[in-house]
């Protein structure tokens, strides 16, 4: 009995003493990103540039990876996902695109959507070349998502 109640003691202790120890991210499929009508209708409008997209291809390897760290209820995500989509299906490009829906934040004391890799705002767009980071792209975009990502991959 008393290992049980110290074992529960231990758990409450890792929770509350290590906030965001339990938030939890899904990998979610891409084509579930457009399933919400609003989502769909920002994608279907949203146009990019052909000099834009073209400069953004020519900068495109074989080895980049990018990790998309978001969530339904966030309007910045709301905003910036679905125009990122249409760059991507517009590229036709081998870029690996892995989605990773996180919860709201339980409390005001939870630091990180993703601890592991410190992700504290929402949307998140981490880019790598070779398995190594090369640059973030975090909330919202300084000039745009393309620009961003095409400054990012420059370097």
């Amino acid at each position: 009995m008393f290992l049980r109640s110290s074992f529960y003691f231990i758990i409450l202790i890792m929770v509350f003493q290590f906030p965001g120890f339990a938030q939890t991210v899904s990998v979610i499929e891409k084509d579930k990103l457009l399933q919400d009508p609003l989502w769909k209708e920002i994608y279907d409008q949203t146009e990019i540039s052909a000099l834009e997209l073209e400069k953004l291809r020519s900068v495109l390897a074989y080895n980049i990876k990018i990790e998309v760290y978001f969530a339904f209820w966030c309007s910045d995500s709301r905003q910036q996902l679905p125009v990122f989509l249409k760059i991507f299906d517009l590229l036709e490009c081998p870029v690996e695109l892995i989605f990773l829906q996180v919860e709201k934040k339980s409390s005001s004391e939870i630091e990180f959507y993703c601890k592991e890799k410190e992700v504290r705002r929402i949307p998140t767009f981490i880019i790598y070349r070779n398995e190594q980071e090369i640059g973030r792209i975090v909330e919202t975009p300084e000039n745009s998502i393309l620009l961003d990502l095409l400054a990012i991959l420059e370097k």
